[in-house]
Formats: structure tokens, C-alpha cells, sequence
């Protein structure tokens, strides 16, 4: 979960009449942003760290700080350092916690749950976990309605915060969750898909949403995703999780097409019926209007095999041209290894649609002659076409 030094790739386009990028943001701001995220995201650790009991503790705030730093740097491997104590110093005061009773600590965290200032209201949050591990059940109603709060920070935190405290497969936390799927910063959604990770266990809402997650537009979001469906159902073969591994092919950016695709492999293992159901799902995107996913969906099929070609087979009888169009194409790569692709590449030469037949003419242009052979019948007959394109491309 800490990972101060990852960028997050910025090259996905921005959601239209979305909150996120109001104007370009340079990649100092978006360096001093994660910078940021980090310092939080450690102002959160120090939020649980255990403190010596009462006769042991420091004196001293500095002492004290000192203590808590000295246990952050042994659980994060860190060597102990100004910056410790600068988090600490920032977003620490959280040890004062251990000085209330359970009711002041509540009533301290609600009354900064109400400030205007965002920051006061994480500090609040990150109270809050403290609270409800001394038994407070109220404060986990207070941290959901977090959930809601108008700053994108705040509502990070408590969904990071939250995954201390559920049991996995808590149905209302879970839904809680994952009812910020679709929220409108990228951060926040990048932080439910890895609660979910934690804390979905079987519940089928929760897996749906970060099925959701894994087409969602921003490329950190759906590698987190797929990571994370790769982690929760190995090579079972799972139908939801193959889906979302689907999904993310349609993706934009080519990293993340070829991340699905070993996700989609991953996923189905050796289970015929999950390469089957791998197969269908990747011959759906055959037609997508981006060339790009057109041809990582070709690739997937080549991968999956026999199964691969009897989906492509099947595409040729979907309703548009375009995905008939890529299921010839993808037959044609896989007719040099495989009799049956070429039989299937035949039948595209029955195509109602001359630019299908004029693909699978170029296709099978490409194969040795006397692989051509099962199908010259055909390619005669289309000398009479009506469409002088597809007799020049059957002459050839």
C-alpha cells in the first residue's frame, strides 16, 4: 500500500464534465500530489502504531514523537529521519488519543469531523480508527458518512481507513465501498479497488464493482483492478473475473491491453470451460472501433488456442461487418498452425459483406498454395462476383 515512488501514469484522457483536471496540470504538481498522498498515507501508520504503556511513555511531545518515529521506521524498514517527524508533526498529535477517555476521543473526533478546513476532517478520520478499536462501534457509522464528504482526500483516507476495521465480507461496508466506484477522482476509486481487495471476500457486489473498476478509463485504476482479481481467483477460472479482464483490453493505452490479456490467461488457467468463456468474451471486442483493441484481441485468441479459433468461427456470424472483418483476420493468423482456422477462414468467403470476403481473399493470399487448396472452390466462384473488387482480389 506504500509506494511513495510510483507515478501514476498521467496519459489517460480525462472524463468529460468530470472534477478531476480543471486545466493542465504539470508533473511537478502531479509529483507534489503523490508526494502528499505519501505523507498521509504515513500520518495514517502513525495513527496505529502501538504506544509503550502508560509508566514507559515519554515525557516530552518530542520524546514521544521520537518513540512513535522509531516504530514507524522499524515497521516500514525505514532508517529514522526529519521527515519522520515532520509527518508526525504535521498529522501526528494523533498519540494524544491515548490521553482521553473513549468518549472524549469520540466526541474530539466528531467535533473535527464538523471543521471546515479538509485536513482536520482526515485527522478525524484517521481518530476515528482509533476509537473503533477500543470498542466504539459508533465511530465506524461516523467514518461511512465520511464516505460522502465533499473533499476527494477525505473520502480517500476513510476508505483506506475502513479496510482496519471490517470483517471481510461485511455486507454493509463492502456496499459502503464499493458505492464509490464510479466516484469522480481516479484517487478515490484506486483506493476502493484495493479495500476491496481486502475486504470483499465472497460478497458478489463487491466483486461486480471491481469487475466495474477493472473498464474503468484510468489506467492505474484497472491495473490495480486486475492485480487484484489475479490475487483473489488465481487460475480458477472465475466468470466475473475473466469479464473484467475483457473489459480492460478496451483500454486505451497499450500497457494495460497487454497487462488484461496476461490477466485473461492468468484467470482461465487450463479449465476448458474458463478458456471457452475467455475466448467468447475476447471475440466480443473484435469489433471495437479502435484498431488497437481489434488487435490485442486478435492476440488473445492466439494465445487461448483451440478455443481461440472456435470463437473467432463464431464471430463470423455476428450482425456487424467489423467484427467479422477481425475474426477473419484472426483466423488468418492462426490458419498456419491450424486445419480447422483455415476450414473457418473459408467460410468467410460466403460473407454477404464484399469487404469481408475481400479480407479473407487477402487472408488466405498469405498461406502457402497448397493450403489454399480446401478453398479454392470457392475463391473460383467469387471470380463472378458483382464487386470488381472482390474478382481482383480473387484473381490475385
Amino acid at each position: 500500500r506504500l509506494d511513495a515512488t510510483r507515478q501514476p501514469g498521467c496519459t489517460s484522457p480525462a472524463v468529460s464534465g468530470g472534477r478531476e483536471f480543471s486545466g493542465t496540470i504539470s508533473s511537478e504538481n502531479d509529483e507534489e500530489l503523490h508526494m502528499q498522498d505519501a505523507l498521509k498515507t504515513l500520518a495514517a501508520m502513525a495513527a496505529t502504531v502501538s504506544l509503550p504503556a502508560q509508566e514507559e511513555r515519554a515525557q516530552s511531545e518530542l520524546a514521544l514523537e521520537g518513540v512513535m518515529s522509531t516504530r514507524m521506521s522499524e515497521m516500514l524498514g525505514f532508517k529514522r529521519s526529519p521527515i519522520m517527524l515532520q509527518v508526525l508533526k504535521a498529522f501526528g498529535r494523533e498519540a494524544e488519543i491515548y490521553e482521553l477517555s473513549p468518549e472524549e476521543a469520540e466526541k474530539k473526533a466528531l467535533d473535527q469531523l464538523t471543521s471546515v478546513f479538509s485536513a482536520e476532517r482526515e485527522k478525524a478520520v484517521f481518530m476515528l480508527v482509533q476509537v473503533a478499536k477500543r470498542g466504539n462501534e459508533r465511530a465506524i457509522d461516523a467514518m461511512l458518512h465520511c464516505f460522502e464528504d465533499a473533499a476527494w482526500r477525505v473520502r480517500k483516507v476513510a476508505v483506506m481507513a475502513i479496510s482496519r476495521l471490517a470483517v471481510p465480507g461485511d455486507e454493509r461496508i463492502v456496499e459502503t465501498v464499493a458505492s464509490l466506484r464510479r466516484d469522480s477522482m481516479w484517487q478515490v476509486r484506486e483506493e476502493v479497488v484495493r479495500t476491496l481487495g481486502e475486504i470483499v471476500g465472497t460478497h458478489q457486489k463487491g466483486i461486480c464493482a471491481m469487475v466495474e473498476l477493472a473498464g474503468d478509463w484510468y489506467a492505474e485504476v484497472v491495473l490495480e483492478a486486475l492485480a487484484i482479481l489475479q490475487k483473489l481467483f488465481g487460475s480458477q477460472g472465475d466468470t466475473l473475473a475473466l469479464e473484467g479482464a475483457a473489459s480492460a483490453m478496451e483500454h486505451p493505452e497499450s500497457r494495460v491491453q497487454k497487462t488484461a490479456v496476461e490477466a485473461l490467461l492468468t484467470l482461465a488457467g487450463h479449465h476448458r470451460s474458463a478458456l471457452i468463456a475467455a475466448a467468447e468474451a475476447t471475440a466480443l471486442r473484435l469489433g471495437h472501433k479502435d484498431p488497437a483493441v481489434r488487435d490485442t484481441a486478435v492476440e488473445a485468441l492466439k494465445r487461448i488456442g483451440p478455443n481461440g479459433i472456435n470463437a473467432a468461427a463464431k464471430a463470423l456470424t455476428f450482425a456487424g461487418f467489423p467484427t467479422r472483418q477481425a475474426a477473419v483476420k484472426a483466423l488468418g493468423e492462426l490458419a498456419l498452425r491450424n486445419v480447422p482456422a483455415r476450414w473457418a477462414l473459408a467460410r468467410g468467403l460466403e460473407d454477404v459483406d464484399p469487404s469481408v470476403q475481400r479480407m479473407a481473399l487477402r487472408v488466405l493470399g498469405q498461406l502457402p498454395s497448397k493450403e489454399r487448396q480446401g478453398a479454392l472452390e470457392a475463391i473460383l466462384e467469387l471470380l463472378g462476383h458483382y464487386d470488381d473488387r472482390v474478382q481482383d482480389a480473387a484473381i490475385r
